[in-house]
């Protein structure tokens, strides 16, 4: 195999630039032209070639030369020089290697698996919360108008309370990493967004109202950006 390479030359001893010289090596014979000139031809066993940090010293027919080409390795790989400096040995070495696999890219770094279970259940103890203070104020109202019960059917403040409860259950779900609790999570989110809708639209806005509205809503918001932040999927 023939290999061809662009180097200098410069004769022992002397510190010019050196005389820019093409390097082929074939059939175990080194030859070196500048322009249009033969430098010298020599097969590679009449040759003293002692390698350096940089380059060959040379010894041909009782002179000695030092070549330094573009890709010094490859050279040395080619004449399989055996007694290569320890950076001419590295160089070789690394024509060997073969080519690192190229690396998949990096996963984007996953949400904490127990921060969307967390922040769900805060969701659903907010509206907890929310449906306490709504009871409060209805059985107030009660006893304001001389009864001990609610007469008016189903009351919002029982829908939220079971809501609330239900989302508190579906987090424990997603924190157990059970498949169907997303959807779970979802389907409780809705029905008491709904509510909500429900019940404002069907309230007095006095003081006690807003402020349990105020934590239902705000357990609503915090269920849906668990939602649209990925967290209540489930992963093993």
């Amino acid at each position: 195999m023939a290999i061809e390479l662009t180097g200098t030359v410069t004769m022992s001893g002397e510190n010019n630039p050196g005389v820019h010289v093409a390097v082929l090596f074939s059939d175990g014979v080194l030859r070196l032209t500048s322009g249009h000139e033969l430098v010298g031809e020599w097969p590679i066993d009449d040759l003293g070639i002692h390698p350096l940090n940089e380059g060959y010293e040379i010894r041909a027919e009782g002179e000695e030369f030092i070549l330094v080409t573009d890709d010094d390795a490859a050279l040395a790989d080619e004449m399989n020089i055996k007694t290569a400096s320890p950076r001419l040995a590295r160089q070789v070495a690394a024509r060997h290697r073969p080519d690192e696999p190229d690396l998949p890219d990096p996963e984007p770094p996953l949400i904490p698996p127990k921060v969307g279970p967390i922040a769900f259940a805060l969701s659903g103890a907010l509206v907890l919360m929310g449906a306490t203070i709504l009871r409060t104020i209805e059985t107030e109202a009660s006893v304001s108008r001389g009864r001990t019960e609610v007469v008016d059917g189903l009351e919002f403040w029982l829908g939220f309370m079971l809501g609330g409860a239900m989302m508190v259950a579906a987090a424990y779900l997603l924190a157990r990493r059970t498949g169907a609790a997303p959807g779970i999570a979802l389907v409780v989110l809705a029905l008491v967004a709904v509510l909500f809708g429900l019940a404002v639209s069907d309230t007095p806005f006095d003081q006690g109202h807003v402020t349990g509205y105020g934590f239902i809503a705000g357990g609503i918001a915090v269920g849906v950006a668990v939602v649209f932040s990925g967290s209540l999927e489930t992963r093993r």
